[in-house]
C-alpha cells in the first residue's frame, strides 16, 4: 500500500505541484512510519478524503480506493512489509525526477517501518530474524539495481539504520 500512496503523492506533484504534495507526502511518511499510530492514521485519512474531494480524475479514483484500503488494513505482517520494501525498490530505478527521490525516501521509511512491526509481534525474535533476512536479500538486489552511487548508498544506509532499531525493538 505504501508504494501506492506514494504513487498517487507523485500524481499530485506532477499535476498540482511539489508544495501541494508536501503535506500528503509528510502524512504517508508518518503513517508508514508506524501503521499503530492512530494521529499518523487520522492525518493520513484526512489527506485522502482531501484530495478525494478537490482533485478530479485519476487522483480522486485512487485517493478512494486507498482510503477503502485503509480502512480496512490489519496489523502487518513481516510478509507484506517485505513485498511493500521490494516494491519501493523496484520503483526507485523505474522513477525519475521527483517522484524517484520520494521512491528513495518511502524505500527508507518502509524499511525503518520493521522496527515498529517487530515490537508488536507475538514473537518478536522470530519476526527479526525474518527482517533480518530480507535485509540481507535487499542489500544483494541494491547492488543489481539501476541505482546511482549516491541513491545506492543511501538505501544501503537506510537498511543499516533499520537493522539497528530493529535490534533494539526486539526484547533480548
Amino acid at each position: 500500500m505504501g508504494a501506492r500512496l506514494i504513487g498517487l503523492a507523485a500524481l499530485v506533484a506532477r499535476r498540482y505541484g511539489p508544495m501541494a504534495a508536501a503535506r500528503l507526502v509528510r502524512a504517508v511518511h508518518a503513517w508508514l512510519a508506524n501503521p499503530a499510530n492512530a494521529a499518523a492514521r487520522a492525518e493520513l485519512e484526512a489527506q485522502l478524503r482531501g484530495w478525494a474531494g478537490r482533485a478530479g480524475g485519476s487522483i480522486a479514483d485512487t485517493a478512494v480506493r486507498l482510503m477503502r484500503e485503509l480502512d480496512r488494513r490489519r496489523r502487518m505482517s513481516v510478509a507484506a512489509w517485505e513485498r511493500e520494501l521490494m516494491s519501493l525498490r523496484m520503483d526507485i530505478s523505474m522513477a525519475s525526477g521527483p517522484a524517484r527521490e520520494a521512491a528513495l525516501v518511502a524505500y527508507a521509511e518502509e524499511a525503518e517501518a520493521a522496527a515498529a512491526i517487530i515490537a508488536s509481534s507475538p514473537r518478536p525474535r522470530e519476526a527479526l530474524q525474518e527482517v533480518h533476512d530480507t535485509f540481507r536479500a535487499e542489500r544483494g538486489m541494491l547492488a543489481g539495481e539501476p541505482l546511482r552511487p549516491g541513491e545506492r548508498q543511501r538505501a544501503l544506509r537506510a537498511l543499516d539504520r533499520a537493522l539497528a532499531a530493529c535490534r533494539r525493538a526486539a526484547p533480548a
